[in-house]
């Protein structure tokens, strides 16, 4: 099993946020902290099947809506991914693969346009000569 985390504390700051009267607001300070977590295991089921798992979750909470005076940007998303593997070696030349995956994705800046939520199903059959 591997576990690893990440975790960004990034700010840009220029002379322009702070600016008054009818610029103020205009630039804003720009954060892009981040929180990254995956966890990865295998396990041998027998000798010829194999099982894996992998999961990762990523999350941005800066996504500043300044619509009234500009763009909004910044990131903020919500996002995990999870997946399970099954692979059997039937015989020397024979490997089977089974894969299901899923997928959430939260995107804040969209306002919800570009959330989405996926299956995958994915098979694979090698002979190899």
């Amino acid at each position: 099993m591997q576990i690893n985390a990440s975790l960004v504390n990034d700010r840009l700051n220029t002379p322009a946020t702070s600016l008054t009267g009818a610029a103020g607001g205009l630039v804003q300070v720009s954060d892009n902290d981040y929180i990254n977590i995956g966890i990865n295991s295998g396990y041998a089921l027998d000798d010829r099947t194999d099982l894996y798992f992998d999961y990762t979750y990523y999350r941005a909470d800066n996504y500043i809506d300044n619509s009234s005076k500009n763009l909004g940007y910044g990131a903020g998303a919500t996002e995990n991914f999870a997946s399970l593997v099954l692979v059997r070696r039937v015989n020397e030349n024979l490997v089977c693969t089974f894969k299901y995956a899923y997928a959430d994705s939260n995107d804040d800046p969209s306002a919800g346009v570009k959330n989405y939520t996926a299956h995958l199903f994915y098979g694979k059959v090698q002979y190899r000569f």
